[in-house]
């Protein structure tokens, strides 16, 4: 911080200064199902498409799980598309740490109950 100089003809001195953070973590990349967008029609035509019986006769309980879990996750793939998760850290500016965020939270609820409290 440094102190020095006027603001043209003003008594105030000027005030310089510069915020350190935290340097923001990038948005998260992780992707999901898009569970809103998915073809349940299709995922249940392809699922029904498989000999199951056929397929599992004569196989062990950890095969057929095996199985049955690689066909459905095959059906998914086709019928659900993907899409790019952000976490909430992403969603946010840098300087709003929990402390700030859980002030404002605070003060926008002191607000909803009494409007015109803090307003000058």
């Amino acid at each position: 911080m440094a102190v020095g100089g006027h603001l043209g003809l003003s008594d105030h001195e000027m005030t310089e200064f510069s915020v350190r953070g935290e340097v923001k973590r990038g948005a998260s990349k992780t992707t999901g199902i898009d569970i809103w967008r998915a073809d349940f029609a299709l995922f249940r035509t392809l699922v029904k498409r498989v000999p199951w019986e056929r397929v599992l006769k004569g196989k062990g309980v950890q095969e057929s799980w095996t199985f049955f879990r690689e066909e459905v996750l095959k059906a998914q793939e086709q019928s659900v598309p993907m899409c790019c998760k952000t976490s909430w850290l992403g969603r946010q500016p840098a300087w709003l740490n929990r402390e700030l965020f859980l002030g404002l939270r605070k003060k926008r609820k002191v607000d909803h109950k009494h409007p015109g409290l803090y307003q000058e």
